[in-house]
């Protein structure tokens, strides 16, 4: 982060938090390139795999 705050655990909750955030934009992008692909190749089997392991990731 761009700052110090007094307290050091909030900078590292910070820092945490936006680790994690960055780690779900890649989650979702990498379930929505995988998505796209089922669409284009019309695979059903491949697009309720792809549906399925979004309830597994929350």
């Amino acid at each position: 982060m761009a700052g110090n705050h007094i307290v050091t655990s909030f900078d590292d909750d910070l820092s945490r938090l936006d680790s994690m955030i960055a780690a779900m934009g890649g989650l979702a992008e990498a379930q929505l390139a995988q998505a796209i692909d089922a669409l284009v190749k019309r695979d059903a089997a491949l697009a309720e795999t792809i549906a399925a392991r979004d309830d597994d990731d929350r």
